[in-house]
């Protein structure tokens, strides 16, 4: 488990929650015991990670969201994993000790500024709350032939959240994976995000209603601009993962 996330209480929730789902069948490691703040899980490496940039595995990523919404959900566990953005902050603590927000302000400006209007619309409470997974990322599901789900890792990534947003934050990062052989863009294009949320709305058999969506692209934006951000303190050049475009579609706005 991730140290970030190290409440014992929460994690007792995320084994309670994936030994129940394991033991009905669903594609997670069966959790066997935690010692400490780390859980010891059954190995579990059935199927294959796929390129999500392929259409049919993009939506099979939006179909077994939906699943995974309605099955979390339905078990009435709720794990809720320690808020990481300080009340009033633009930005979570960093997940790696490499980013060094503080000291990389210079030419970061844009970055924030999107990150803020974002952040304004995200942060509207809206939508059904679910349990949902906030690094759904091709690294982290396996498929079969048939593209059905085989194995679900990352589950210190867990959480309550509102739907829109968890929708949203996967649709900005869906096709992030360094586990292929061969190399692919991490990001999704704007064109692939909008339509892995389409793809979320038909798999889930409602649309979201205008609020809702909104605040899904603007998650989708925010998820980016973090990315961005962290880009940005390595010193690499943040343009490369497409934010300005990002942002200029999903936010509707001729700032940036």
């Amino acid at each position: 488990m991730n140290k970030l996330f190290a409440a014992e209480e929460y994690l007792k929730d995320v084994h309670e929650l994936q030994g129940r789902l394991a033991a009905g069948g669903y594609p997670a490691p069966r959790p066997l015991r935690l010692v400490g703040t780390a859980s010891v899980d059954e190995w579990l490496d059935a199927g294959e990670f796929r390129n999500a940039h392929d259409p049919p595995v993009r939506r099979a990523m939006a179909r077994e969201l939906v699943r995974f919404h309605r099955v979390t959900t339905a078990t009435g566990v709720r794990p809720r994993r320690a808020f990481l953005r300080p009340a009033g902050a633009l930005w979570p603590k960093p997940h790696n000790v490499l980013f060094d927000f503080e000291a990389t302000t210079a030419g970061a400006g844009w970055i924030d500024e999107i990150a803020a209007a974002a952040r304004a619309v995200a942060d509207a409470p809206v939508g059904a709350e679910v349990v949902g997974h906030t690094d759904w990322s091709a690294k982290h599901l396996r498929f079969d032939r048939e593209l059905h789900l085989t194995a679900l890792y990352d589950w210190d990534s867990v959480t309550v959240g509102r739907e829109p947003e968890l929708v949203g934050t996967a649709a900005g990062s869906f096709t992030y994976t360094e586990e292929l052989e061969e190399a692919v863009d991490v990001w999704p294009s704007t064109a692939e995000s909008e339509a892995f949320l389409a793809e979320y709305e038909e798999e889930r058999a409602a649309r979201f209603s205008a609020d809702e969506h909104a605040v899904a692209r603007a998650a989708c934006v925010y998820l980016r601009a973090y990315a961005a951000r962290c880009h940005h303190a390595y010193g690499g050049d943040a343009r490369e993962t497409g934010l300005a475009e990002l942002a200029q579609a999903l936010l509707v706005s001729d700032t940036w």
